[in-house]
């Protein structure tokens, strides 16, 4: 569940990103990571380190994950991820 602090960062983010500042939008959604890990912002800044080509940074977040798997969101990105980084072996197991 996302608080009305990280719903705000979050739209600020957007907002960046839709304007091609993707450093800012990143620096609010990591802010908005500080307190929880809401999986729609954990796949919004995925989202924003894969098209800034942080893919190691994607890597590492999406793996704090509890579940990789039974959330179909998170599979997606998951696999998103692990094209980008040409992990071919642990996306075929």
């Amino acid at each position: 569940m996302t608080s009305l602090s990280q719903k705000n960062l979050m739209k600020l983010a957007k907002q960046s990103d839709a304007k091609g500042d993707t450093k800012t939008a990143i620096q609010n959604l990591e802010e908005a990571l500080r307190d929880s890990q809401p999986t729609e912002i954990v796949i919004e800044l995925c989202d924003l380190y894969l098209k800034s080509k942080q893919e190691d940074q994607a890597y590492a977040l999406i793996k704090e994950e509890p579940d990789l798997f039974s959330d179909e969101r998170i599979f997606a990105e998951y696999s998103k991820i692990l094209q980008a980084n040409h992990f071919l072996i642990e996306a075929l197991e």
